[in-house]
This record gives structure tokens, C-alpha cells and sequence, in this order.
């Protein structure tokens, strides 16, 4: 085999720590975060919570108040500088099946979250950098960044418009298995860096009890060329450009429930265009701003998205899904949520030779307690059923985490925090097992 076809055989994992390594970095320190500064939201929430007649935030209205940080005033705006330093351990950095590389490292995590509240407007700006240093291993270093302006606008209270633009910058480790006359000579750890610019404009209008909500998303992926023993692997054949409309018509059927019915279309351009294709997505549902202690959405639906590769066509799928908090006491946060989707473009596998996209369901549940004003704890456990289109390859995934966070002042909060990841594969190289560990301190200026 070639080293060119060795290192396609390794690129899965590249594709699983794009999609769940970058989860994975987002809540390790949302943990510290929900005490503190007004973290922006994901896009996914963004949209859910700007079409819904009330953000579902995962803040539980009964939380009992802990060690108060206010920020720092400066003119108009309230800043909320802070910074995380610590320790890490993986069993698999480079999530790999037979070749496992276990290293500790270093995480050095600084963030600024700005926001101006005036009347009407209300105007966030935030930005952060995630370094994380492996000594013991060569080019595992990775150092991603994020920070983007959001702005909300609500002229009356019957109109809210929302505008928000974001910058990514991920690097993730990959593994890499290199050939030289049929004899493996080395394993190594490089990082795999993509930049992506994303933004989003939506509106949403209140009619009495009917509400009408529109967004528009456009979004930017370039990837860079990682380095291997036998030079350099370019992927600017996955940039790609990903536009999505999504309009949202509703009505409040009871004081306590509404329906809706939501209705979505893109567009997914590529460098290479046989990954082009475009689709829709359709759901009617019910929800709730609360319940009795619950809050949320249920719906169905259907969804359809077609290809340019003739050899994957069309591909077609059901929805049924929702989000749901409960909040059984006033230190207890629940969340439940499960969707289908249809992913973009992934790198070429044994088992997925084409490189072609997936259809992904996913069913998450995760729990925040915080049965002291110090002491905050959270859970997360998630599994995924991955299908290939026009290939055999399936993937499930299961995973789960905890965060601890203690805090010793308003200032000072100390964290450790442990994630188990397990995907079975029908690609040879496409499962793995990893446990990670780290603990660290976070402190607010």
C-alpha cells in the first residue's frame, strides 16, 4: 500500500476529532463560564432560541445564586476578562485505534466577553484562544481561537433583530500511520487546522399570538494542508462555502404551548465539486416556554438532500427530535435533545473511499447540579449512529463527561473535569477508545 493511500486509511480520525474534539473543547470550560460572563450561544441555539417565541435557555429560573462576579465596568460596557491554566492527559491524543499515543500536557485558555446593554440594543463581543502543549510529543501542539461581534436590536417588543458574525480557528491532533517499503517506520501527532468565518442575520415578528421568524446563515471552511513524514497533504479540496435560509411560523395555542411549523433550505459548495449538493428540511412541533418545571420543543418531520456525485444521489430521511429542560429542583438542570442530519463532505476512508457525506443521529442528555453557591457540577453522555452514503462504513459513537468547579472566591474557581469516548466502526481504522483527564484553575479579572 502507499504511503499516500496509508494516510488516507488514518484521515477518519481527522474527521472525528473535527467534529467531536471540537465539542469536546467548547464544554470543558463552559462549566466555569456559566457562573460568570454572558457566554454567547451556539449557532444552533442562536437560531432556535431567536425563532422560538422565548429563548430556552439552559439556565434554570430557580438556580440558587452563587459567589457573584460583576465584571468590569468600563464607560458603556461591562468586560468580563478571565483565564484558565491547568494540566491534561489523553490515553489517545490522537484518537487512533492500533496506534495510541498517551501524553500530558499543558491548557492555557485566556477569554474576553464584552457586552454594552443601551435601551434596545444590546451589543457582545467576545474572543478566546485554547493552547494546548504536549511536550513529549512532537507536533501535537494545538492552538485554536474564536471571537465574533453579535448584535441584538429590539425596536418594540413585538420585533427582534439579531445579527452575528464569528471567526473559528481549530487545530486538532490526527494520527498518521507512514509506509516505506511495506514496513511501518513511524507513528506521529500533527495538527489538522481549519478557519472558518460564519454569519448570521435573522428577524423574528409577533402578531398577537402568531409569530413569524426568518434567518439567513452563510458560512466559510478552509482547510489548511497538515504535515506528514512524506511532505506536506494538501485539503483545499474540502473549502467549502454553506449558505441556509430558514423561515419559522407559529402561533400559541394555549398560555403554555405553541405550535410552529419551520421550514429550512441550503446550499453546499466545494472546491471539489462532485461534494456539491443542495436540500431542505421540514418540521411542524410543539412547545413550551414552561410547563409545570419543564421547558422546550418536540417535532417531526422530513428532510432531503441532493447531491451532484451521482453516486450518492439523493438522500433521504425522517426527522423526529426535540430539546427538553427540566428542572426537578431549584440545584438541578436537565437537558435532553436528539435530531437527524445530514453532514457535509468527509475525508476518504477504507470504508469510505468516496470521502462521501453521512446522515447523523444523535441523541444527547446532560445534567448541571449545583447543590452549593461554590460547588458546581455537570454530566453529559451522548451517542451517535453515523451512516455513510453510497458506502457500507457505520459508526457509533458513545461518549460522557463530567466538570467539577469549586470556587474559592468570586475570582478564583478551580476545575477538573474527565471525558471517555468509544466509537465502534465498520472501518478498520475508524473506531477508537480515549479517556482524557485535566484540572486546572480559572480566574476572573
Amino acid at each position: 500500500m502507499c504511503p499516500s493511500a496509508i494516510s488516507d486509511a488514518r484521515a477518519p480520525l481527522a474527521r472525528l476529532s473535527l467534529r467531536i474534539g471540537a465539542a469536546a473543547l467548547l464544554l470543558a470550560p463552559s462549566l466555569a463560564l456559566a457562573q460568570s460572563a454572558p457566554e454567547p450561544t451556539t449557532a444552533s441555539e442562536d437560531t432556535i432560541a431567536l425563532l422560538a417565541p422565548t429563548q430556552h435557555s439552559a439556565r434554570n429560573p430557580l438556580l440558587r445564586p452563587g459567589r457573584e462576579y460583576r465584571g468590569v465596568p468600563v464607560e458603556n460596557w461591562m468586560l468580563y476578562p478571565s483565564i484558565i491554566g491547568g494540566a491534561t492527559f489523553d490515553d489517545n491524543l490522537v484518537w487512533s485505534k492500533t496506534n495510541r499515543i498517551a501524553a500530558g500536557g499543558i491548557r492555557l485558555a485566556p477569554d474576553l466577553v464584552a457586552v454594552r446593554d443601551v435601551g434596545g440594543s444590546r451589543t457582545t463581543v467576545f474572543g478566546s484562544v485554547d493552547a494546548r502543549i504536549y511536550p513529549s510529543v512532537g507536533r501535537a501542539d494545538t492552538v485554536s481561537a474564536r471571537a465574533g461581534v453579535e448584535q441584538v436590536w429590539t425596536p418594540t417588543p413585538d420585533l427582534t433583530i439579531k445579527g452575528k458574525l464569528e471567526y473559528n480557528h481549530t487545530a486538532l491532533a490526527i494520527s498518521s500511520n507512514y509506509v516505506v517499503n511495506n514496513s511501518v517506520v513511524s507513528t506521529i501527532a500533527s495538527p489538522l487546522i481549519d478557519d472558518k468565518v460564519k454569519g448570521t442575520v435573522a428577524v423574528q415578528k409577533t402578531f398577537g399570538r402568531m409569530f413569524v421568524g426568518l434567518s439567513l446563515d452563510a458560512a466559510a471552511t478552509g482547510y489548511r494542508a497538515f504535515e506528514s513524514s512524506t511532505g506536506w497533504v494538501p485539503q483545499s479540496y474540502r473549502d467549502s462555502r454553506v449558505e441556509t435560509a430558514t423561515v419559522r411560523i407559529g402561533a400559541w395555542v394555549t398560555p403554555a404551548i405553541y405550535a410552529f411549523g419551520e421550514a429550512s433550505g441550503n446550499a453546499r459548495d466545494y472546491a471539489s465539486a462532485s461534494y456539491a449538493s443542495k436540500g431542505y428540511r421540514a418540521v411542524a412541533g410543539v412547545g413550551s416556554d414552561r410547563i409545570s418545571l419543564f421547558r422546550g420543543e418536540l417535532y417531526a418531520g422530513f428532510q432531503q438532500q441532493f447531491y451532484q456525485n451521482y453516486l450518492i444521489g439523493t438522500g433521504s430521511s425522517p426527522i423526529v427530535g426535540g430539546q427538553l429542560y427540566w428542572y426537578p429542583t431549584r440545584w438541578i438542570t436537565v437537558r435532553a435533545a436528539i435530531d437527524q442530519t445530514f453532514t457535509d463532505s468527509s475525508l476518504p476512508t477504507p470504508g469510505n473511499p468516496g470521502g462521501y457525506p453521512s446522515k447523523v443521529t444523535a441523541a444527547r442528555l446532560s445534567a448541571v447540579f449545583k447543590p452549593t453557591k461554590d460547588f458546581t457540577a455537570s454530566w453529559r453522555a451522548s451517542y451517535e449512529h453515523t451512516t455513510y452514503l453510497a458506502s457500507t462504513r457505520r459508526d457509533d459513537g458513545w461518549r460522557t463527561g463530567v466538570d467539577l468547579g469549586y470556587q474559592l472566591t468570586s475570582q478564583v474557581e478551580m476545575l477538573a473535569a474527565y471525558e471517555f469516548s468509544k466509537v465502534f466502526s465498520t472501518d478498520p481504522y475508524g473506531g477508537y477508545t480515549r479517556n482524557s483527564v485535566s484540572l486546572g484553575m480559572k480566574y476572573r479579572y
